[in-house]
């Protein structure tokens, strides 16, 4: 399983990623909104994401590893 950090959460501006532990086969990362909509998508993690134009709420970040799925939850609060 990946471990992350992400910080801040609740976020306002910007959520930063740190990957904890070295995996190389990362391959869809998906910003989901609580009505199952993909936000954004990335092809790998990104460090930061800008989460200024987004709705205050709850959101879930899945990142893609091999045929694993990590999920976090984020707060986005204005």
């Amino acid at each position: 399983e990946l471990q992350l950090k992400i910080y801040p959460n609740p976020a306002k501006d910007v959520i930063n990623i740190e990957l904890l532990n070295i995996k190389k086969d990362i391959s869809d990362v998906k910003l989901v909104n609580n009505l199952g909509q993909i936000i954004n998508r990335w092809e790998k993690l990104p460090r930061t994401i800008d989460v200024t134009k987004l709705l205050e709420g709850n959101y879930l970040l899945q990142i893609k590893n091999g045929n694993k799925i990590t999920t976090k939850k984020i707060i986005i609060k204005k």
